[in-house]
């Protein structure tokens, strides 16, 4: 692909005779690409999962923590969380695709890794079909059907005769037709009539629940679209696209395929990328190739580099003597003022002790006065600060004028059993607060999980707050 365009294709059957003299040399022709694999066989499968949540409190992915115990670490999954479900606690309703890591997939990816190709991920069609489906509705104009149930219908040269079922952004289920190559387009359309409407037939009960219109989709060549306008599916509202009513190059119009049509729109809309350890390892041995084949790029980048160093460190210098000289004048026509306005200071000694005795009361120094009421606000009665602590280190001094500043603050929330949610709630719009007022500081927030108490229909939720910062005027750099 060129500028999002198909350029060139070719279709290899896995197994055929010289399969792997015919896709080496298919590749050798586009060495410096970007490789990105769409992945749609026999063996990939997708799953749907409905993961609990237990706690909001976890901080870990549910999806991933799934994903590591049930699959193997080799195997290749992506997963897309359709739906999160808050009714009767927090659930994960998520569709979860995967692929033992085995030829061909794995041939292909060590051939990249030898010619030294530039890996750019894989990804699973069936989870892209949802986004997919969704750009083919809103190029057409159809945007009404987007939140329908959805039966998209194509052809392609992998995988026959596709036909998915699709509400909103679940892949509810997908079905694969043999595409019957020696028989009439008559003889197709009926096989793929019949295949909807055993579809139409399975989900006919879930459709009354929604109480809209089903939207049937074809995205085929020109001949079988005029075709398809002559279907009637009860109820239902028919759409039939081709490549030409998408706005995608005319060339894949009249071919009876829709692989390359698809590939164009997944390019633009890659979502779900699918990942597992060998990948990870494979990354970084793409760089180390690409390392040990280019050393002369590698020496010249290094030069570059170096080069850039000295003349930033030549700069910084520079800069550095500039400032100490202007801070010695500085200091200079100060010692004169001073001097000249106690004469009878005369001894060195005693001008410096004049010197710093003015610096210091003329500093404003902090106080915790200034940050009480903020720290006190905490906008609920079931939100109680349990001890505050404000302390201010390293004292005012001439030549280190800033002073740094820590508080402390154990907080926590009182009440029934049943508002543990909006405690946390509470805990973090307190967190947002402190956040918001010391925008200069560093801010640690944690929530203490360990000692969260549930005593006779009560709960309390503690946390903690470490406020750090300086405080004071900016220090001199000398």
């Amino acid at each position: 692909m060129k500028k999002n365009q198909v350029q060139d294709s070719v279709f290899i059957e896995y197994g055929a005779e010289k399969y792997y003299q015919k896709y080496r040399k298919f590749l050798s022709g586009y060495k410096g690409y970007y490789v990105k694999f769409l992945l749609d066989h026999k063996e990939c499968q997708l799953n749907h999962e409905m993961l609990p949540v237990l706690s909001s409190l976890i901080k870990i992915n549910p999806v991933d923590k799934f994903i590591a115990e049930k699959y193997k670490p080799e195997d290749i999954v992506a997963y897309n969380v359709y739906e999160v479900n808050n009714q009767n606690g927090e659930v994960f309703n998520t569709c979860i695709a995967t692929t033992p890591f085995s030829p061909p997939l794995s041939d292909l990816l060590e051939h990249s890794i030898k010619k030294s190709f530039k890996y750019s991920g894989i990804y699973f069609f069936s989870l892209e079909l949802g986004i997919i489906i969704d750009r083919i509705l809103q190029s057409s104009g159809e945007t009404e059907y987007l939140d329908a149930l959805q039966i998209f219908t194509v052809i392609t040269q992998t995988s026959n005769i596709r036909i998915i079922v699709k509400y909103k952004n679940n892949i509810m289920s997908e079905k694969t037709v043999e595409f019957p190559y020696d028989k009439s387009d008559m003889y197709l359309i009926g096989t793929i009539e019949q295949a909807i409407s055993d579809k139409l037939l399975f989900y006919k009960q879930y459709i009354k629940t929604l109480n809209k219109q089903p939207c049937i989709i074809f995205l085929v060549d020109t001949t079988l679209k005029q075709l398809i306008t002559q279907l009637k599916f009860e109820n239902c509202q028919t759409l039939a696209l081709s490549a030409d009513d998408l706005g995608l190059q005319s060339h894949h119009s009249n071919n009876r395929f829709q692989d390359n049509v698809l590939i164009e729109l997944f390019n633009k809309l890659a979502t779900h990328l699918a990942s597992n350890k060998p990948l990870k390892s494979i990354t970084k041995l793409t760089l180390v190739n690409r390392a040990a084949f280019k050393p002369i790029i590698a020496i010249i980048s290094g030069m570059i580099l170096t080069l850039c160093f000295l003349k930033y460190h030549a700069i910084k210098v520079q800069s550095e003597a500039d400032g100490l000289n202007k801070q010695y004048y500085k200091l200079a026509e100060e010692y004169r003022q001073i001097k000249k306005r106690n004469p009878n200071l005369s001894n060195v000694s005693d001008l410096l002790e004049m010197y710093n005795l003015q610096n210091i009361i003329a500093r404003k120094s902090s106080t915790p006065f200034e940050h009480y009421k903020i720290l006190t606000l905490t906008q609920h009665e079931n939100l109680k600060i349990d001890k505050l602590s404000w302390k201010l280190l390293n004292p005012v001094l001439v030549d280190f004028p800033q002073s740094d500043l820590v508080i402390s603050i154990d907080i926590s929330y009182k009440g029934p059993v049943d508002s543990a949610l909006t405690g946390i709630e509470l805990i973090n719009g307190y967190a947002n607060h402190i956040k918001t007022h010391f925008k200069n500081f560093r801010v640690l927030f944690t929530k203490d999980s360990d000692n969260i108490k549930d005593i006779a229909r009560s709960i309390t939720i503690p946390a903690h707050f470490l406020i750090k910062g300086k405080v004071g005027e900016e220090k001199d750099d000398r």
